[in-house]
């Protein structure tokens, strides 16, 4: 297991785990409504025995994981494990140590739905929450053209319809579709950010200096050359905060250089 992606599973779990819990346990749990998947049940399941929420989404998550450790391989099984304990932990032992949010339903709901955004950090970090999660990302690695937010979105109609039946009020559902809507437009956010990259393209004569300066700086290019000796392009795939600056670069060491940009979505990871 690669070290390096243990302690950025690790951060993003302590983080984007901690920001989850606190839309679970300070602000859903006491509203009187259930968000969806799996932490919805557990809430629900809570509301009637007043069973710790973390404590039944480990068991119920422990056949869930083995499946996942024969489809979707061995680091993933372990990270996921790891979410869901430090998720656990927040909910069943640190964030009880608190005070929870009382006020209007409508507010804990938007909160819990913006808190759901910290479970982008952990999809990000090749990880997942259990429950649902298992599900949303073995169809996301066969259907990648999908979106995380409107897969976890099906899987949450079925808390929507429960929510009527267990707190035998209309408004409980219409929380649980709101709290589901801004989560799902949240971690759609997230993780879009995360992969958005700026293409940077210049035509030019000098493609090879532009090149090596581009490269000395870090970066990364791809020099295209025309068939009749004429000018080249050269590609250049940034963060969207360095586009400025290899716009800049080139611009110094080939002033002749037809520069432009455009943003780009990334499919795989840049390591």
């Amino acid at each position: 297991m690669n070290h390096k992606n243990l302690l950025r599973s690790l951060a993003a779990d302590l983080t984007g785990g901690l920001i989850y819990a606190i839309g679970l346990y300070t602000f859903a749990l006491n509203a009187n409504y259930a968000p969806g998947g799996l932490y919805g049940i557990a809430i629900i399941v809570n509301h009637y025995t007043g069973f710790p929420i973390g404590l039944f989404t480990l068991i119920i998550n422990i056949p869930l994981a083995f499946i996942c450790y024969k489809v979707l391989g061995k680091e993933f099984f372990f990270f996921s494990i790891k979410s869901i304990a430090i998720i656990a932990f927040y909910t069943d032992v640190l964030l009880p140590m608190f005070p929870v949010y009382r006020g209007d339903r409508l507010i804990a709901a938007i909160f819990m739905g913006l808190c759901a955004g910290g479970l982008a950090l952990i999809y990000l970090a090749n990880s997942s929450t259990g429950g649902s999660d298992f599900v949303v990302l073995l169809v996301r690695k066969y259907k990648p053209h999908l979106t995380v937010g409107s897969i976890t979105f099906m899987f949450d109609v079925a808390v929507f319809v429960a929510n009527l039946f267990v707190y035998r009020d209309i408004n409980s559902v219409l929380y649980s579709i709101i709290s589901a809507v801004v989560a799902t437009n949240c971690i759609d956010r997230v993780m879009k950010r995360a992969v958005r990259r700026s293409l940077v393209a210049a035509v030019t004569e000098s493609g090879q200096s532009v090149s090596e300066e581009l490269r000395e700086k870090g970066f990364e290019t791809l020099e295209l050359k025309s068939g009749d000796g004429g000018k080249n392009m050269l590609l250049c795939v940034c963060r969207d905060k360095d586009a400025c600056f290899v716009q800049e670069r080139v611009a110094k060491t080939a002033p002749d250089s037809l520069v432009f940009s455009a943003e780009v979505n990334i499919t795989e990871k840049i390591k």
